[in-house]
């Protein structure tokens, strides 16, 4: 009989131990705090805030509206003020979509990223942003003068 229940504590002993690695892996994972692609994120866009002002990229993202309603907006025509920004690093343009944002002719999508998401900015025309924000909702992190920093 004894050993019997020396096996069964054992064997509860090592699930136990399962378990707890489980839990502590699951949360450092999956809960507890940002996760690396976050961090990058959060950083580059702070680095994107310290560089330059979001009216200053508005600017220079207003002469691209005057390629009208098409999403055909050739990478050459990108201004340096937007493709060297930290948020687009390293790749710049090399690796960039440029084009209005669902038909909305009020706002440009630039966008870079990867199998693990994309990210970059949401340029509004105008002020007048409600039809973007309402489009993206939570894929916007809002910045001011009709700017955001797009992810999903």
């Amino acid at each position: 009989m004894g050993t019997i229940v020396a096996r069964v504590e054992d064997n509860v002993r090592r699930r136990f131990t399962l378990l707890l690695a489980a839990v502590a892996f699951l949360s450092i994972e999956c809960g507890c705090g940002e996760s690396s692609i976050e961090k990058a994120l959060n950083k580059m866009m702070a680095e994107t805030k310290s560089q330059s002002s979001a009216a200053e990229i508005r600017a220079a993202a207003l002469p691209l509206f005057s390629y009208g309603s098409s999403n055909a907006i050739p990478i050459s025509a990108l201004p340096r003020e937007i493709t060297s920004l930290p948020i687009f690093a390293p790749e710049g343009a090399s690796d960039m979509y440029v084009g209005r944002v669902r038909g909305d002719s009020n706002a440009l999508m630039f966008i870079t990223g990867s199998g693990f998401g994309h990210w970059g900015m949401v340029v509004c025309q105008t002020e007048d942003d409600r039809k973007v924000r309402a489009d993206f909702g939570k894929r916007l992190i809002p910045w001011e003068h009709g700017v955001y920093f797009y992810r999903e």
